[in-house]
């Protein structure tokens, strides 16, 4: 007998069949359908499919590789669309990798990175799965079907690369002609459309209503950008109104409100409950906006670049492993540049905790790992260790990822130059040592350490006598530069002529280790007349060089001599520069020796320092040189 139904049971929901066919998925996986997924063995089958969980504060760790990521469906469903919009915004990844694999077909083939460049919109390589995907139908794939390719380019890859480039019955153009991809791309341009979204039609709001809002907005944008460059704190103990300091932020805001009646009106505490756009969770919203448009900024200063990695981690104050990244490359103009790219939270100090943590931030920036060609830590044996540190698990990524410990850091030195000291006056005489890194005595860390043997007339040991020490005549070996003509003393115009003949611009081809000192030579009296040279290594031959290509171009051996030096740090501009040659040539002539005319303006003398250098060659020798 049927049990009898209930006045309240005609207005419950029924459930459609979609949500039965969901909730049924969600929980089990037909036998029919086990060939997709993970391959699991007869006797381990699991009963139920686990779903993907991810918090909100976990987006930015997303796996970028679509070879390694979980398919969209596999996700949550109220995040699905967040997930969406995180990797729409990173857009496709297309890492450009030197060498692609060969695939095992009777004719080999390998993946194009031109093809990355035809369609630069949708098309993605995989490093691990040495295959291409579709970001836009990734992200709006449905559960595999019964129909056989559905999901070539979402889940299983796309390998059969003699299907492209053939004419019409290219694969990638008839993917790109499909129904199913420009279902995709029109499914994504509505994600971006937020003018049309749901909530935007019901909340209709007025002109004046977004103009006030947008002047809340932008005084919370200005009060960050504010703090966050001076490095100040926030947050108050007590952000109430009745409260006499609400902290800096809400009180900078009160601040640039007491200066503009009109930003007056619209904020603290005239502000709409719901749009004060002054809570936590908006300044922090507001912050991730900044660094990411650093991190970009940074990324696209690398480029294709090689760069170091520079890692430290240590707890705060909450007992969290903090590890901070640093990258070390050298830009366009040839100037060697730190940025600190990132600080993430790990949950070990293993070695293979940092690694993977590492290898997420790279990928999620397109930074290849093979692109490394050094690595900088403590000395700490999770990072050194020979056999498990981190240093070694990337060295079998990666052959050339150097690593460099904390000491090699400071006293690594790449002068080529042979010189020798002399003393700066015939009556000043000192001898002994010049220790960068560790000082012998104590043992400790510290930048530069001098130990005099001898200096004759005391006299000279006062503040001017030390300060009289700074500066140093050099007696120098022959040496062979490539230079081009520059603009002034402190530019870099022409870096790039004559760095690219080192990189392999020249008739042979030839690739020449890069060196230091890098020259800047004025030849005038007014310092006008500039050449930007780079000196060559000192086992070189001219004769053995290969000749420039371009005939701005030209090698010249420098036959060496004594030279005044004196060193200084900052910036180098060009004032700055002529105010160091001026007061250089002055002690010069006020010691009764002769200066030449002209001077050499040297930069990275020692890349763990930032110290520059001013040089004037003698005319004539001194009487201490042998």
């Amino acid at each position: 007998m049927s049990k009898h139904k209930k006045i309240d049971s005609y207005f419950k929901r029924k459930p459609s069949d979609k949500d039965n066919e969901d909730d049924i998925a969600s929980i089990s996986l037909p036998q029919q359908n086990s060939s997709f997924g993970q391959v699991v063995q007869p006797d381990q089958q699991p009963s139920k499919v686990q779903k993907v969980s991810i918090g909100e504060h976990d987006i930015n760790s997303l796996e970028r590789d679509p070879g390694k990521r979980p398919q969209i469906w596999e996700y949550p469903v109220n995040q699905r669309d967040e997930i969406r919009r995180a990797y729409l915004n990173w857009g496709p990844y297309q890492c450009d990798v030197e060498d692609y694999p060969l695939n095992k077909d009777k004719n080999p083939r390998r993946f194009q990175s031109t093809w990355l460049k035809m369609f630069p919109s949708w098309l993605e390589y995989s490093i691990v799965n040495d295959a291409a995907y579709c970001l836009p139908c990734y992200l709006f794939s449905n559960k595999p079907s019964a129909q056989a390719g559905s999901d070539v380019f979402t889940r299983k890859g796309f390998r059969a690369w003699k299907k492209v480039n053939a004419g019409k019955n290219c694969a990638f153009l008839i993917h790109l002609g499909g129904s199913p991809h420009n279902n995709a791309i029109k499914a994504c341009f509505d994600l971006l459309n937020q003018s049309g979204h749901i909530r935007n039609i019901f909340n209709v709001q007025s002109s004046d209503q977004i103009k006030q809002n947008r002047l809340r907005l932008r005084s919370s944008i200005d009060s960050i950008r504010w703090l966050t460059f001076q490095a100040c704190a926030f947050r108050g103990h007590d952000e109430t109104p009745q409260s006499k300091n609400r902290g800096n932020f809400l009180e900078l805001i009160k601040l640039l409100a007491s200066y503009n009646d009109e930003l007056a009106k619209v904020v603290l505490e005239n502000a709409p409950y719901n749009s004060k756009y002054t809570s936590h969770i908006i300044q922090k919203e507001i912050m991730h906006i900044m660094s990411s448009k650093v991190r970009r900024y940074i990324r696209d200063e690398i480029g294709d670049s090689k760069f170091c990695i520079v890692i430290d981690e240590s707890c705060d104050e909450s007992q969290r492993e903090q590890m901070a990244i640093v990258l070390r490359f050298v830009d366009k103009n040839g100037y060697i540049q730190e940025r600190f790219f990132d600080i993430v939270h790990v949950k070990d100090t293993t070695s293979i905790t940092l690694k993977k943590a590492i290898c997420g931030v790279l990928s999620q920036h397109n930074l290849d790992v093979s692109n490394i060609r050094g690595q900088g830590y403590d000395g700490a044996s999770n990072m050194r260790g020979e056999w498990n540190g981190l240093q070694a698990l990337f060295l079998k990524d990666c052959s050339h990822a150097y690593y460099t410990g904390p000491y090699e850091i400071t006293t690594r030195w790449t002068m080529v130059m042979k010189f020798r000291l002399l003393p700066w006056k015939p009556a000043l005489v000192f001898t002994g040592i010049s220790v960068m890194g560790v000082n012998p005595e104590n043992g400790k860390f510290c930048s530069h350490v001098d130990f005099w043997d001898s200096i004759q007339k005391n006299d000279y040991f006062s503040l001017e006598g030390l300060l009289e020490v700074i500066k140093q005549v050099r007696q120098y070996d022959p040496f062979i530069v490539v230079e081009t003509n520059g603009d002034k003393l402190s530019g870099s115009t022409g870096f790039n002529d004559v760095a690219g003949y080192i990189f392999g611009k020249n008739s042979t081809t030839e690739k020449i280790p890069m060196t230091t000192p890098v020259f800047t030579e004025a030849i005038d009296t007014e310092l006008s007349k500039v050449s930007i040279q780079i000196v060559l290594p000192s086992d070189k031959e001219r004769e053995s060089l290969p000749d420039p290509k371009q005939e701005t171009v030209s090698l010249r051996k420098v036959e060496g001599g004594i030279a005044a030096v004196a060193k200084f740090s900052g910036k180098p501009a060009d004032d700055i520069v002529r105010e160091k040659e001026k007061t250089l040539r002055s002690n010069i002539i006020k010691d009764g020796l002769k200066p030449q005319i002209g001077c050499l303006f040297a930069r990275y003398n020692d890349p763990g320092r930032t110290w520059s250098f001013i040089m004037v060659w003698y005319k004539t020798c001194l009487n201490a040189v042998n």
